[in-house]
């Protein structure tokens, strides 16, 4: 099943203020220039393990909807079961040059279906530096872990 779980985020709505005053138009800017720090505690991330393992995917279980729990009401990828405070997030990174000298990294998540009108995706390069100042080289693994890093702190 792990297979079926990489660059999947399962998140519960529930852990988010939806009153927060940032508009989703500056989520972008505001992940690219914020600097990574140390995690919380306060958002833990729960493995995907289907209802049905074998039979149910994250395609058939989530499906693009509008959550009636916020207001404006999103559009994201909700359960189709009915349960409305689950919606899905697709997360990757991607490293130009991994393991080689001048490597380039960049991650990306998509929260929701896009349209010609609205983005349902934010992408953006890598850092240098880990949430400790360290600079680490850039990897794809390094990437993809930030992918999901962003996706939790986005604001929903």
């Amino acid at each position: 099943m792990a297979e079926l779980c990489i660059g999947l985020v399962l998140l519960n709505d529930s852990d988010y203020d939806s009153s927060d005053e940032y508009a989703r138009e500056d989520e972008k800017e505001r992940i690219e220039n914020d600097k990574p720090r140390i995690g919380t505690g306060r958002v833990i991330p729960t493995k995907f393990i289907p209802p049905n393992p074998g039979r149910d995917t994250p395609q058939r279980l989530f499906a693009p909807g509008i959550s009636a729990k916020d207001i404006p009401p999103p559009y994201e990828f909700i359960r189709r079961d009915g349960n409305r405070t689950q919606f899905l997030v697709y997360t990757d990174g991607a490293c130009l040059s991994n393991g080689q000298p001048r490597p380039r990294a960049g991650c990306s998540f998509i929260f929701r279906p896009s349209s010609s009108e609205v983005r349902g995706n934010i992408s953006f390069p890598s850092e240098l530096e880990g949430p400790s100042g360290q600079q680490y080289a850039q990897t794809s693994n390094r990437a993809g872990l930030r992918a999901v890093l962003a996706a939790l702190r986005f604001r929903w």
